[in-house]
Formats: structure tokens, C-alpha cells, sequence
């Protein structure tokens, strides 16, 4: 006895066949853009887990310069607060050498609402590369207070702390009118005081918008002022 085959289902009433649903990504993971007196710099960042640790790692390029680095390390999370201390590895692909070791480094959020607050302290170490290129200490330092959930005012303070005494050369132009040899430039180079705006811009999006100014006048470019566009998305 022959058997017939099942009839076809009307279009639109069978159920999709296809492949099963991914499961979501446990990896946290963000973009970042800054634009102030150095150009535009660029971030990529993810928190990879691992077991009880948390590894934070990202990407850093400055197109102006040319360089791009690489910082890793471990981050700690005690309820509001996140302490991620790292370091990492700049090369510049312009001249194509090495460019700096960027350590110590250490972040710090602190997230109590309505308050937000959030430090940057990082060394840069450049002469063991290039004896004419600065050693410096760099702070960033703001503090948020959220009236609203969407937007938030604080004070914003940055410095940055010349580490070295650099070797000019005759024919550097950027040394022009200085003997060759060993200048002290160490010392406090910038000290900006400001304030800062936080808003939230959609799902996934903040925006921080800096304005200060520079006390220090060999910092001081065509004017006193300074100041930073920041866009962040976090997947």
C-alpha cells in the first residue's frame, strides 16, 4: 500500500525553520572618540572574564601623531566602585619604532547616584626609545552631579608633570635657537581647571563636553582656553 506525501502548508502558517538563536556575548565592550588640542583619538575596549577576574584591555590611536597602543589590565568591582589598574605599549607608525611605555596606569570610577566620579592617573615613558621626547606624569579628574538622569555638571581638573630632562639636537627643528644637549624640563607643563557636562544620548550613549582653562602658559597654544568633545557607546 503506497503512501501519499503531506501536503505543503499554506504560505505564511509554517512555523521558520532555521539556526537556533545565539546566545549573547558575556563580553562587555565599548567604542570611544575624544577630540581636543591633540586631534582626534580614538578607543576600543573590551572586559574579558575570567573566572574571578575581569581583564580590561583596549586600543588607543592618535591619527595626528601617528601612534597606536595597547593597555591591559585587571579590574576590580566593590559595589559603585571600579579600580582598573593597567599598562601598555605605544609605537608610532609613522618612523616606525617604538613610541612609549605607558605605565604605571590607574582608573578609577565611582558610580553613586547622582553622583559620578572618575580619575586617570597614567605615566608615559618615552626616552628609552628617543632621548628628545618627554617623560610625563597625566592626571584627568572630574566629578559629576545628575539633577536629572540624562544630564550631569562638575568640576574637571587635569595636569600633566614633565618627568625628564631632554636631549635636543642642533638640527631638531623643534628645538631651534637651543645648543645641543641636556635642557631640565621637568616640572609642572599643564594645569587645567574647568567644568564638565555628562548627557546621556540614547541607548548606549554619553556625551562629555570639557571646558577649561590652561594656567600654565607654556601649554598655552593660541589662547588660555581648553576643552574636549567625548563620545562613548557601550555594547
Amino acid at each position: 500500500m503506497g503512501t501519499t506525501a503531506p501536503a505543503p502548508p499554506a504560505p505564511g502558517t509554517a512555523e521558520p525553520v532555521g539556526e537556533p538563536k545565539a546566545e549573547e556575548s558575556p563580553i562587555a565592550s565599548w567604542f570611544r572618540f575624544d577630540a581636543d588640542n591633540i586631534g582626534l583619538q580614538i578607543w576600543a575596549g573590551a572586559a574579558h572574564q575570567l573566572g574571578p577576574i575581569s581583564l580590561s584591555s583596549d586600543i588607543y590611536i592618535t591619527p595626528l601623531l601617528g601612534t597606536a597602543e595597547f593597555d591591559i589590565g585587571p579590574a576590580f568591582t566593590a559595589g559603585p566602585v571600579t579600580i582598573n589598574p593597567m599598562i601598555g605599549f605605544a609605537f608610532n607608525f609613522q618612523t616606525q619604532q617604538p613610541a612609549a611605555l605607558v605605565a604605571p596606569q590607574l582608573f578609577t570610577f565611582i558610580d553613586v547616584k547622582p553622583v559620578y566620579f572618575e580619575s586617570w592617573i597614567l605615566g608615559s615613558f618615552s626616552s628609552m626609545f628617543n632621548e628628545s621626547i618627554q617623560n610625563y606624569f597625566y592626571s584627568r579628574d572630574f566629578l559629576l552631579f545628575y539633577p536629572t538622569d540624562d544630564f550631569g555638571i562638575g568640576p574637571h581638573l587635569e595636569l600633566t608633570i614633565d618627568a625628564n630632562e631632554v636631549v635636543t639636537a642642533v638640527d631638531d627643528p623643534t628645538t631651534v635657537g637651543v645648543d645641543e644637549g641636556v635642557v631640565d624640563d621637568t616640572g609642572l607643563s599643564s594645569l587645567q581647571l574647568g567644568g564638565v557636562i555628562g548627557l546621556n544620548y540614547g541607548t548606549g550613549n554619553k556625551l562629555l563636553l570639557y571646558l577649561g582653562y590652561e594656567t600654565q602658559k607654556e601649554s598655552q597654544l593660541n589662547d588660555k582656553i581648553a576643552g574636549r568633545f567625548t563620545f562613548i557607546h557601550n555594547f
